[in-house]
């Protein structure tokens, strides 16, 4: 058993947790001694992880575990919630100074911004996913990375117009070396997409979805005009009825003649079998290189969000 302990790389906190208070629900007086002796257990000199992933609230110091330098100074992707207690996010802040990638869960509210914290301690942070159902906007977030983020998803976040342009230019602003992002389109943020496509010389994809009614010729025309030469990703995913039309499609298709060709994914509901004949004819053009649904059309498999 202590020999299988040491091989491990990933620690999910979260899952133990869940674990431990499903079955011990009756014993709550002894949870907290439960949960003592199993992080004592699996955090000590001789564990050497990478991945880390810890519960909601989460209010364990874990870092003053005798071998958490050890034991966690190799962490390299960290998943957490930002209402995390300030003295664990400290300590990890010391601990934990090689995470290249950060999932954050946002919460309604009590939202630890001191999260910066810990981006700021890392060094080598390059990939960045924001999740949440609710209204955030943090600038540091960004700025505190250096210019070294290459990736940036953000999912689900019902921001609103001027958060949304703000986001964006917190994006080009700070982070020159991005190569992809996914984001939430609007309207209003067309005119900062053109900034960032301009800024940000080193993107390779870009994965939008939109809600509402959204003007994709523009988008698409925008596109056209100001991408770098090395973008030729992309992922176009509709809510709700904001089905993009063949004939704007098709613009977006000639107008790109003369630069590389492109990889394509679409959202499955939005292909029909015009569609599928037009792509047919721009990949003997040389225009596409490649196309896929972003799901399987019985959505039983997914790309990543970064998979091409």
């Amino acid at each position: 058993m202590e020999t299988e302990i040491y091989y491990l790389t990933h620690l999910n906190l979260y899952e133990i947790n869940s674990i431990i208070n499903n079955n011990y629900s009756k014993y709550k007086n002894k949870i907290s001694f439960i949960k003592n002796e199993i992080f004592n257990i699996l955090i000590n000199k001789d564990t050497k992880f990478t991945h880390l992933y810890l519960p909601q609230r989460f209010d364990y110091q874990i870092h003053l575990i005798l071998g958490a330098k050890q034991s966690l100074s190799k962490i390299v992707s960290l998943s957490c919630y930002t209402r995390i207690n300030d003295k664990v996010l400290i300590g990890l802040a010391e601990i934990c100074q090689s995470i290249k990638k950060l999932e954050l869960f946002i919460e309604e509210r009590e939202n630890n911004y001191g999260i910066t914290k810990l981006i700021d301690a890392s060094k080598t942070l390059i990939n960045v996913r924001l999740i949440t159902d609710y209204v955030f906007y943090n600038r540091n977030l960004f700025v505190n990375t250096n210019g070294n983020l290459i990736k940036i998803g953000i999912d689900d976040i019902p921001y609103n117009e001027i958060d949304n342009k703000n986001i964006i230019q917190a994006i080009y602003q700070n982070c020159p070396n991005l190569m992809y992002l996914k984001y939430k389109i609007r309207n209003e943020s067309i005119l900062e997409l053109e900034q960032l496509l301009i800024n940000c010389q080193y993107l390779v994809g870009l994965y939008f979805y939109a809600i509402k009614t959204f003007d994709w010729d523009e988008l698409f025309k925008v596109l056209t005009i100001s991408s770098p030469t090395s973008l030729i990703k992309f992922k176009f995913n509709k809510i709700l009825s904001n089905k993009i039309k063949l004939e704007s499609l098709k613009l977006f298709f000639d107008n790109w003649k003369g630069r590389n060709p492109i990889s394509l994914q679409l959202d499955p509901y939005n292909v029909c079998s015009d569609l599928i004949d037009l792509i047919g004819e721009y990949k003997l053009e040389g225009i596409i290189n490649k196309f896929d649904y972003l799901c399987g059309t019985d959505g039983r498999y997914y790309f990543e969000d970064f998979e091409w």
